[in-house]
């Protein structure tokens, strides 16, 4: 199977299972790296992967609509620039 299938496979796959793959290749990649020499890149990646993975990770708490979102920037806005 090829990667452009893959991909083209798991689009079809609703949000669980994503998640679980992203977890399992974090996990394998860890794992991975763990004792062996890695090139600089290699190693950089991995810490891209980490830090994405936390970005995205969902939460216990709802997505903010388009209003909350607003009303967070500008309070961010205010507190930064007065």
């Amino acid at each position: 199977m090829s990667y452009t299938q893959v991909l083209e496979e798991i689009k079809k796959w609703d949000n669980d299972q994503k998640w679980l793959l992203l977890e399992k290749l974090l996990h394998e990649l860890r794992q991975a790296s763990e004792g062996h020499s890695e090139s600089p890149s290699s190693a950089k990646r991995l810490e891209i992967a980490n830090a994405l993975y936390g970005s995205i990770r969902p939460t216990d708490r709802p997505i903010p609509d388009d209003e909350e979102v607003r009303r967070i920037l500008n309070e961010e806005r205010y507190a930064k620039y007065g």
